[in-house]
């Protein structure tokens, strides 16, 4: 098994090509084909927590401290503290929140809740204060934040069963019974309005476009002229994204299929027109028969895609 493998079992190595975001059976697919470009396509919209950034970063924290029950409010300064069970007590710092008190063999327990209590306090803080983005990377750990957080304001008095506000940000729960504050549901919806237009050609950023340029050329670095004017008319003439944020597309699905299938060979549109022809009327005919479910909202992606490559091969065969 080399180092960096994902799965072996299959007799394949998988690695990671950076240049389409893709699984490939080929070392070789690992060099990156366009230095400048990598970046733009690495978070095209979602900004990522440097977290060693993060705990650098003081917390920006209320004036005072105060407890307002009534409108189950709760305002966290500087030196603020609470008693928890084992003796413990929870101290807010200026970069997280500190637990004071002696562990020995009758409060293991008590001791491991109250770093965990500390833990998620701090992450709440940081959160409400805007010097975190996110509070974990799976449900899990947001479940797990959000159990610690609704202990942790029990002992000051607060009803996580509610809503309530922390240092002036105000905190719900999603779907998944999540907490997520007020800021962090308006990104949300800034984020679905920003991938919804990036998911076109036509209302993209420039970022995103800047991604769309690069994954184009790598896919159609071996393709004649004509093919190439004929994918850029296309872009513009129909104003789809064929790499929309958010989804595996479908150029993408089948030059990764061919990669295993020849040991590192994804270049799926060849060097000849006639080879590029082959490969858009294959990916015609996987999105008229997709693998796997589909929900509504891969409908509207997959009609996307047959407009897009229809009039692809449209352009292809009249030139």
């Amino acid at each position: 098994m080399s180092i960096g493998n994902i799965n072996t079992n299959t007799g394949n190595s998988y690695y990671v090509n950076p240049n389409t975001r893709t699984l490939t059976s080929n070392l070789k697919n690992t060099q990156v084909y366009d230095k400048a470009a990598i970046a733009a396509i690495s978070s095209i919209l979602r900004p990522v927590d440097d977290m060693v950034q993060v705990l650098k970063t003081p917390i920006n924290l209320a004036e005072e401290t105060s407890i307002n029950r009534r409108a189950n409010s709760i305002n966290l300064a500087l030196g603020a503290s609470i008693k928890v069970a084992g003796g413990f007590t929870l101290t807010v710092r200026e970069k997280g929140v500190e637990v004071g008190g002696v562990c020995d063999w009758d409060n293991q327990k008590e001791w491991q809740e109250a770093h965990d209590m500390a833990g998620a306090l701090a992450t709440l803080l940081r959160n409400a204060g805007g010097t975190m983005n996110g509070v974990g990377f799976s449900s899990a750990a947001k479940i797990t934040w959000t159990e610690n957080v609704s202990k942790v304001l029990d002992y000051f008095g607060i009803d996580a069963s509610k809503d309530f506000t922390v240092n002036g940000m105000k905190y719900t729960r999603d779907e998944n019974g999540h907490f997520v504050s007020e800021a962090t549901l308006d990104a949300m919806a800034v984020y679905e309005q920003l991938k919804a237009a990036n998911r076109t050609y036509e209302f993209a950023d420039e970022r995103t476009k800047k991604a769309v340029a690069h994954m184009s050329d790598y896919y159609l670095k071996t393709v004649p002229d004509s093919v190439a004017g004929a994918w850029q008319e296309t872009l513009e003439e129909t104003g789809i994204n064929p790499f929309p944020e958010g989804y595996s597309s479908v150029l993408q699905q089948l030059s990764m299929e061919q990669d295993f299938l020849t040991g590192g060979n994804d270049n799926i549109f060849g060097k000849t027109v006639e080879s590029s022809i082959e490969a858009v009327e294959a990916i015609l005919e996987r999105v008229d028969n997709p693998i796997g479910r589909t929900g509504s909202d891969d409908s509207g992606y997959l009609s996307s895609q047959k407009v897009f490559y229809s009039t692809l091969l449209s352009k292809i065969k009249h030139d």
